[in-house]
């Protein structure tokens, strides 16, 4: 059963449609056991989420979607509490990106190692450092997986995305799903959800 750990609500300010008891219901309409939360740069609706999963009897999984700069550049990652500690350094980092740039918060390299304990961390996909660097510099990307396989082990996985209308989409899995198997780096599928139904494409078009 596939379980969706890419997903964002309304909470995420003008980037996403679902209200969180709507995703809830779709994912236990969908048969799923679990589902995550990954709104950006916050947790405003951890609270909401988590008692509308329970209810649904559906497993909760807390995470937060950050922009992480690397090489004047800024890439995706999403970070997930594995543990009640990792819940706690969740709120930590959340809390001190948006103090330090409230307009644009950036995770740096600095913070997320300062704050990993209980963190599991998923590399971002399509819009993540290690992806996009290996279409653009095979060593970077190496350097890159190297520094996250460091601090977090087993509990790094890359991530693939099914999004066919990004340019260079396709290519861009094929050489993540290579690399993860030569590496032997744990791979892991999303969807990257803003809205639940085809007609609201037009609708989240118009919000973002």
């Amino acid at each position: 059963m596939f379980n969706h750990l890419r997903n964002h609500t309304h909470y995420s300010l003008l980037k996403a449609l679902p209200k969180v008891d709507a995703l809830v219901s779709a994912a236990k309409k969908d048969g799923m056991k679990a589902l995550a939360i990954t709104d950006y740069s916050n947790m405003y609706g951890t609270i909401e989420f988590y008692a509308a999963c329970k209810k649904a009897d559906i497993k909760p999984i807390i995470g937060v979607e950050f922009s992480i700069r690397y090489n004047e550049r800024a890439f995706k990652i999403i970070l997930i509490a594995r543990t009640l500690q990792g819940y706690k350094n969740l709120m930590r980092i959340v809390s001190i990106v948006n103090v330090d740039n409230p307009l644009e918060p950036v995770l740096t390299d600095d913070i997320l190692i300062m704050y990993k304990d209980g963190l599991t961390v998923l590399s971002g996909g399509a819009w993540g450092d290690v992806s996009n660097l290996l279409v653009m510099n095979t060593h970077d990307a190496e350097a890159r997986l190297n520094f996250y396989k460091e601090h977090f082990g087993e509990h790094y996985y890359m991530e693939i995305n099914p999004q066919s209308s990004m340019e260079h989409g396709e290519s861009m899995r094929k050489k993540t799903i290579e690399y993860a198997r030569a590496t032997s780096t744990p791979l892991v599928a999303t969807w990257n959800t803003h809205y639940l139904h085809d007609q609201d494409k037009a609708a989240h078009k118009t919000l973002y």
